[in-house]
């Protein structure tokens, strides 16, 4: 996966998640639709994810999400 492809999925990790701590959307729809979205961060829009990179998406919300309790304490 390259660089960019990395930051990308960053990104979305990070928007899915504040996406499910403001909403009640589920993990799955957001998931879902920002996977299909370009992603606007101030540059030019990139394509959507490639598999490799919504797989790093994936794992990075579950990790967050299975150590939510934790990571709200910190």
């Amino acid at each position: 996966m390259s660089q960019a492809s990395r930051r990308q999925a960053r990104v979305t990790a990070l928007q899915t998640l504040y996406e499910l701590d403001t909403t009640v959307h589920t993990p799955d729809e957001v998931m879902l639709r920002l996977f299909n979205e370009p992603a606007a961060d101030g540059g030019a829009l990139p394509e959507p994810l490639g598999e490799e990179a919504r797989r790093f998406v994936t794992a990075l919300v579950e990790g967050a999400l299975e150590h939510r309790g934790q990571l709200d304490d910190i």
